[in-house]
């Protein structure tokens, strides 16, 4: 599918891409190239992807792979890879070709911008044409003439990329005119309407020699009407005890018909992302109570945070009432690390212990940090951990360290309020102190992270102001990341303002307002109208928050808006 990007500038949005490009469509990760530098980094395997491939694609990677592995333990001083092995791996399925990210870590080529499917091998161009009439207005083409960089053989199939669409032609009557330095100039008769030009380019759509040896790779004929059986495979050894199982189950799941309703739960409460030091003030003067400051560039920086940010995250960290936790990244590499764990350390040493995690490899760090002079750490989980279940928690929960305790847990944005409300009443007992059971539920959320730079497409460097736009219209804001990853975020907010009595009935007790991409005047409004109607529906019920909330219905920043999986899953 094509996809135009759009910038917003004062108002207005302008194409940068009008015309659509496959901007999803990555290039065919191609290796055999730099196989002796995977085998002497450690791999001892590499993956042939097969998902939605022919069997002959299967066959023939396989078959090439195989060669160049065995030739480098044969003699790695003089591998070398034969060009015409990797004109059969681009002819046998490519869009366009790489080594991904196994030699650069931001490969602009890495996108397949102008063609989603396979393109097959370029051969050359069109360099005359001629037609059965004088009259070119009749375009009855007899033959063209092409010089190519590879053989052509009866029964190959070319495609000729001309300005009215792409013109498929099957090789049958043809002949060699020249060869001439790795060079072949063929005559292919047509004797039909064309809208082929001179200098139109030419591919090579399929080859049947290529395709031939692919099939003798079968030691059986190819059956692709065969419909695959499935078949039970008995295994000897320990056999799995399913009473054992069962009771461990038994331990976490609901054992009575508790609903929701029965056990008031705690009030719902306000956190909010913040990504700037001068929003925290007016976002808790608002009513957020737990602030979530997210500044990764700074957190992974070899500086770290500045101390004015430090003394305003300690200033409200020692208020009864407010939680300042630090939010990390979910995309770390090892070198971030190393600046990570000493900012993190000074971040304790001034008290300030709640981190909102996303990354297992955070979660094992923190595990470990603690010292007898640190005050203990307090977590909370993001929506990257997938929390779809009661025992994802119970592992959780299980794992921490001694210095470190489970404070708060962010559902994944795919569970609907009623799988929700299952989830907390299981493991309502498990832990000892008030939990945070959190909901993404005011903002724009970030469906896909690329490691791809947003430049390579716009030419400028990501500021938040970027979209991209699809065949329906939906513009999907992008952003970069603090390692100029970009991030893809949902067409339409998230909004729950209007469904806070159905939140609060789930045994959510905190919603998520991501400040991203809102004006601050609109953040701050958005916190003000949640507090108000939260308020409401816990001091005047239900009825008197509908009537508050209609007020809204019509507010700009309240239209258009999505309720995620909330009421319908995926």
């Amino acid at each position: 599918m094509k996809y135009k990007i759009l910038e917003r500038d004062a108002g207005k949005y302008n194409y940068i891409i009008a015309d659509g490009s496959y901007i999803f469509s990555k290039s065919d990760l191609c290796v055999p190239g730099i196989i002796p530098e995977i085998i002497e980094a450690g791999i001892s395997a590499i993956k042939i992807e097969g998902r939605m491939k022919s069997p002959e694609y299967v066959g023939m990677v396989t078959k090439i792979y195989r060669k160049y592995i065995d030739l480098y333990y044969e003699n790695p001083l003089n591998f070398n890879v034969d060009e015409y092995d990797f004109y059969k791996l681009e002819q046998i399925f490519s869009r366009e070709m790489g080594t991904g990210y196994l030699k650069q870590k931001y490969p602009a080529d890495i996108i397949s911008l102008k063609k989603s499917g396979s393109i097959g091998n370029f051969l050359g161009r069109v360099y005359k044409i001629d037609y059965k009439s004088n009259n070119r207005k009749n375009l009855l083409v007899k033959s063209i003439y092409i010089r190519s960089r590879w053989k052509i053989n009866k029964c190959d199939i070319i495609e000729i990329w001309t300005k009215k669409g792409n013109s498929r032609i099957s090789i049958r009557n043809f002949k060699l005119i020249d060869e001439k330095d790795k060079m072949y100039t063929y005559e292919i008769a047509l004797n039909k309407r064309s809208s082929i030009l001179e200098k139109d380019r030419v591919f090579k759509y399929f080859d049947k020699k290529i395709d031939d040896e692919a099939k003798s790779l079968f030691k059986y004929d190819i059956n692709k009407d065969r419909a695959a059986v499935p078949c039970r495979v008995k295994t000897t050894g320990n056999k799995i005890n399913e009473k054992e199982i069962k009771n461990y189950l038994n331990k976490f799941l609901l054992k009575n018909n508790k609903s929701a309703g029965e056990e008031p739960g705690p009030k719902l409460t306000l956190s909010s992302y913040i990504y700037e030091q001068e929003c925290i003030e007016p976002a808790v003067d608002k009513g957020i109570t737990h602030i979530i400051y997210s500044d990764f560039k700074e957190l992974t920086g070899e500086s770290g945070f500045r101390s004015s940010i430090i003394k305003s995250l300690k200033k409200y960290n020692e208020f009864k009432d407010i939680k300042i936790s630090i939010n990390t990244p979910s995309i770390l590499y090892d070198h971030d690390f190393m600046h990570l764990k000493k900012n993190i350390l000074k971040l304790l040493d001034f008290g300030l212990n709640n981190f909102k995690i996303s990354n297992p490899g955070v979660l094992e760090l923190l595990n470990g940090i603690g010292g007898k002079d640190r005050p203990d750490i307090n977590l909370y989980l993001g929506f990257n951990f997938n929390l779809f279940n009661s025992l994802s928690l119970v592992f959780f929960n299980d794992i921490m360290d001694l210095k470190t305790t489970l404070k708060g847990i962010e559902f994944s944005p795919e569970l609907n309020l009623e799988e929700i409300l299952k989830i907390i009443l299981n493991v309502k007992n498990l832990f000892k102190d008030e939990i945070e059971f959190s909901i993404f539920g005011h903002g724009y959320f970030p469906v896909m992270n690329s490691r791809y730079k947003i430049k390579f497409l716009t030419d400028k460097d990501g500021d938040g102001n970027f979209y991209i736009e699809d065949i329906k219209s939906y513009r999907f804001p992008v952003d970069s990341d603090y390692n100029e990853n970009m991030i893809i975020f949902n067409s339409r907010n998230i909004c729950t303002l209007f469904n806070l009595d159905n939140v609060k009935a789930s045994g959510v007790n905190n919603i998520i307002i991501d400040s991203r991409f809102l004006e601050k005047k609109d953040f701050y409004k958005i916190i003000k109208s949640y507090r108000e109607a939260i308020d409401i529906l816990y001091n005047k019920g239900t009825g008197k928050y509908k009537i508050f909330t209609s007020y809204l219905q019509d507010d700009y920043l309240f239209r258009n808006y999505s309720k995620g999986h909330l009421f319908r899953g995926v």
